[in-house]
């Protein structure tokens, strides 16, 4: 049987290290989920779950869940963000910076607030401003990423469309919209009749403590397997036709009313109409429309006068060479180096009215014909080439004019369907392991088990410290082998059961990924930092750590875990992961 081995010099040097971060290594070291290969830490959980148990809280929900149902919810949110970060990722899909600046913008307006006040206000109500803008950027992501991976393949017919407009907006009358809230429980492709018998038996359970007076949005939020469940399940406004017609009958029913679970073919859905508004019809004057390209070049706050001016030349010469192109060639030329929003669209703008764009690029883009391309335009957000792809001239009143608005409708209802579907089809694809993490025993001890280091989990921490040096040396090894670009002593450190993840076939093609990216390298430096090693059983462990990485072409830092095994007298690495 293995024994740990006490520590002399080397531990001492990785307990000062982690002694001051105990609460945070603590908080990293363990696990809740790998997901194709990616952790998610129990810490993220906890956080997502106090997150739910504030709201919850604050609908009015005086019977707290059990702490194990509000846990699985958090991990469930977690997976869920994960994979879409994920598959995001595949796609080369992000957000910039930029982009999170204007949606804080328009919250700020929305609000009556000035430039920079959210931030304060924030502040006051006693949320982390970056932890904000790391939400609004999830929440752009996500919304780019069904853009793209969903919407994208939605098709609705010319034949619907004018379907629609006949019934409902070609006599103009006011209309009646409602919002909807929905729990939503997936039935996978593949379920059994066993199966569908348990998520209709939920539905049903559900439908009860509705009946019973429950909150909505506390069942959803503890339920619905659809993206926005932690928010209360909110879908939004709904139109007469902008959903699937077995939803069609809650236009029959008053604010606060729910319909009994009703079956779709991708899961059971439970709907609340949660408010209601009239739209009267608009009848308004005939406009010009533009449908338009472009290529954007960002200026840098930082940019000297040199670097502008380079970027200015660099855009002459795009709007030059773009003067004869097709549309097609300019859509590629924008796939390749603008870098707007629009680019993975080929700089597609779609069609737009005057007053929608900033005034210097209306002015401009209403000034060309179909196939002409513009000079440089300046904006605030940096330069710009316009192609006119078509113009039109629009009756407000007409099918024309509706057109978009109507097939936006249809793709929503479409939407409310498939969106649900494709994320049950990134978990039926995915390789995910789920861990269990320590839990408080009742949701009133939640809110204080986070950042609070107790003098017994220091003192356990720092008796794990003085009990492994197998693994920490195995750990210093593979630091020093791979900063000296030694392949041999570096290899050495991993288990031939070594788990390289699905993105290598196997062992050999990872270690041949490894030598390749290693040695053409002039130097490498790695440093570890705030190291937590934690003994899972007697052969295996588990280090947590931040990790520094620099070479002469690339720099990095993040956290890592590494699960090593006793095998063969020594202590190997057999998963290594990116913390996330």
């Amino acid at each position: 049987m293995t024994s740990w081995i006490r520590l002399t010099g080397f531990s001492v040097a990785l307990l000062a290290m982690t002694s001051a971060s105990i609460t945070r290594a603590e908080s990293l070291d363990s696990l809740a989920a790998i997901v194709n290969n990616e952790a998610i830490t129990c810490y993220e959980v906890t956080n997502k779950a106090i997150t739910l148990a504030s709201q919850l809280q604050q609908s009015g929900d005086t019977q707290m869940p059990e702490s194990k149902v509000v846990f699985q919810r958090a991990l469930d949110s977690s997976i869920d963000m994960l994979l879409q970060k994920q598959e995001a990722k595949k796609m080369e899909i992000g957000v910039s910076d930029e982009e999170v600046d204007q949606a804080i913008e328009s919250v700020e307006k929305a609000n009556n607030l000035e430039s920079g006040q959210l931030k304060m206000v924030l502040q006051r109500q006693g949320v982390d401003y970056r932890e904000y803008r790391e939400t609004i950027r999830d929440r752009q992501l996500t919304t780019k990423l069904i853009e793209i991976a969903v919407q994208g393949k939605v098709s609705v017919s010319e034949e619907s469309m004018r379907e629609y407009y006949r019934k409902y907006l070609k006599d103009p009358k006011p209309i009646r919209e409602v919002r909807l809230s929905q729990i939503y429980l997936g039935i996978a492709n593949s379920a059994s009749d066993a199966q569908l018998k348990e998520v209709s038996d939920k539905a049903d359970m559900i439908y009860q403590r509705l009946q019973k007076g429950e909150d909505f949005v506390s069942l959803s939020a503890l339920f619905s397997e659809a993206p926005d469940a932690v928010s209360g399940g909110d879908m939004g406004w709904v139109s007469p036709g902008g959903i699937a017609p077995s939803f069609n009958r809650i236009f029959e029913l008053p604010i606060g009313s729910f319909l009994e679970p009703i079956r779709s073919p991708t899961g059971m859905h439970l709907v609340l109409i949660s408010d209601e508004r009239f739209i009267e019809p608009e009848v308004g004057e005939s406009y010009d429309e533009a449908h338009a390209r472009h290529i954007l070049l960002k200026i840098p706050d930082s940019a000297d006068d040199a670097a502008k001016a380079k970027i200015f030349h660099q855009a002459k010469v795009i709007a030059d060479e773009m003067k004869k192109a097709s549309d097609d060639e300019f859509a590629v030329r924008a796939k390749e180096v603008s870098q707007g929003p629009s680019a993975v669209q080929g700089g597609d703008l779609g069609w737009f009215k005057r007053g929608q764009m900033l005034p210097a690029f209306e002015n401009a883009a209403f000034s060309l014909n179909a196939g002409q391309t513009s000079g440089v335009v300046e904006s605030k957000f940096g330069l710009h080439i316009i192609r006119m792809v078509e113009r039109r001239h629009i009756d407000q009143n007409s099918y024309e004019a509706k057109r978009d608005y109507i097939k936006g409708i249809l793709i929503n209802a479409e939407l409310q369907l498939q969106v649900p579907r494709w994320l049950s089809g990134l978990k039926e694809n995915a390789h995910i392991e789920t861990y269990s993490c320590k839990m408080p025993e009742s949701m009133s001890s939640i809110l204080p088990i986070l950042n609070v280091a107790t003098a017994d989990s220091a003192k356990a921490a720092a008796q794990q410290d003085e009990e492994l040096i197998s693994p920490l040396t195995t750990l210093e090894k593979w630091r020093s082998a791979w900063s000296a670009q030694n392949l041999d002593a570096y290899f050495a450190t991993y288990a031939e059961h070594f788990d390289p993840g699905e993105k290598f076939h196997s062992l050999d093609e990872w270690k041949a990924y490894k030598r390749r990216v290693i040695m053409n390298k002039r130097f490498i430096e790695v440093t570890l930092r705030e190291i937590e090693a934690t003994p899972v059983d007697e052969v295996t462990a588990r280090l947590v750590f931040n990790q520094r990485y620099v070479s002469d072409t690339f720099k990095s830092e993040s956290y890592k875990l590494l699960i090593m095994e006793f095998v063969a007298g020594d202590w190997k690495i057999v998963r290594e992961v990116e913390l996330v």
